[in-house]
């Protein structure tokens, strides 16, 4: 939740969904369909969700590591470390959902649609801007998170 969460919150939020906009929010890309602008407008809606989706993730991030710092301080009673390991499931188990939530409409729409109207170099492009934004540390950590 800690380092791993916080580089990805800042991709996305500064250059991902930045990107998905300029690609799949623009009647362009589906200038062979007759419903270029209605498809433009609904894949906005769709990054729109995705987006705040990852905010809230963001906050439950912050309020379950909160919360697991607190449990595990020496000076609290039994029955505040149980407390605050209670929340930490109860959060847990909602940023789980939102996670999963998010990844299936990115598995179901997003991605399909980027491999239809980008082009495969645009998309490496595009990753290793990613890659470079992140720098030498974070890009391997999350490289080998990838591959594992």
């Amino acid at each position: 939740v800690n380092f791993n969460m916080a580089g990805l919150y800042r991709i996305e939020s500064t250059m991902f969904v930045k990107w998905l906009r300029k690609n799949l929010c623009n009647a362009d890309a589906f200038s062979d369909s007759n419903n270029a602008a209605a498809m433009a407008s609904a894949f906005g809606k769709v990054i729109d969700k995705i987006d705040n989706q990852r905010v809230d993730c963001e906050n439950l991030g912050k309020e379950l590591y909160d919360n697991a710092s607190a449990s595990s301080s020496s000076s609290i009673s039994t029955e505040q470390r149980q407390r605050y390991l209670r929340e930490v499931v109860r959060l847990s188990t909602r940023l789980s959902d939102q996670l999963h939530s998010m990844r299936n409409l990115q598995e179901m729409l997003i991605v399909p649609s980027i491999s239809q109207v980008v082009s495969a170099s645009e998309q490496k492009s595009f990753n290793n801007k990613v890659l470079l934004a992140l720098g030498l540390l974070e890009s391997r950590v999350h490289l080998v998170g990838m591959h594992d």
